[in-house]
This record gives C-alpha cells, sequence and structure tokens, in this order.
C-alpha cells in the first residue's frame, strides 16, 4: 500500500471455483479460464503474465478496485448465454470480492 492509500494486487496463483453440478475445479491461470469461459482474448494494462492487476482504495471502511483491460471476443464462450456469441464491440468486465481485516 503506497502512503496515498493506492493498495495493489494480483489475482490469485491458484483459486478453486464451483461448478455448475457443485464440483469445486483447481484453477492456475485466470486469463485461460476467461478465454475457455466467456470466449475472448484479454490484454492492457490490468494484464500481466497471466494474471489480472488490481488497484484500488479504501473509502473509510469500504474496499474499491478494479482491473483495467481490454477485451476481444475470439470465440463463443463455454458459460452460455450471453457469452455463447462473438459480439462485435466493446465488453465491460467486472468481479466483486468481499474482503474482511485480519488481526
Amino acid at each position: 500500500m503506497t502512503p496515498g492509500g493506492l493498495l495493489t494486487f494480483c489475482w490469485p496463483k491458484t483459486w478453486l471455483e464451483l461448478d455448475d453440478n457443485g464440483n469445486l475445479t483447481d484453477h492456475s491461470n485466470v486469463i485461460d479460464q476467461m478465454r475457455d469461459h466467456q470466449g475472448y482474448d484479454l490484454y492492457g494494462p490490468g494484464v500481466n503474465q497471466n494474471t489480472l492487476i488490481y488497484a484500488g482504495y479504501f473509502i473509510k471502511n469500504k474496499f474499491q478496485a478494479a482491473f483495467h483491460i481490454i477485451g476481444h471476443y475470439r470465440e463463443p464462450g463455454s458459460m452460455g448465454a450471453p457469452y455463447d456469441v462473438v459480439v462485435d464491440g466493446p465488453i465491460s468486465v467486472s468481479f466483486s470480492f468481499d474482503l474482511q481485516a485480519s488481526d
């Protein structure tokens, strides 16, 4: 965290995802996972070494962070609608996290 309050962090190296059948799946590359799910390639300042780089600030007791990317559709994604068709135009992606202070 910078003296001005900027906090930068990256997507975890590995994580678990709950699938539609309730099974946990191990993952280790968020860029490949997003390409498989949504069908687009990601690039820009928020992508580095196969991960997403977030930057954000605490505002009182709330933390807000974002990653800045550009997406280009390559093929229909595996998640179904609305990712089952290729979009000709800009896209917007957002993720949210619930963060809790630890002792």
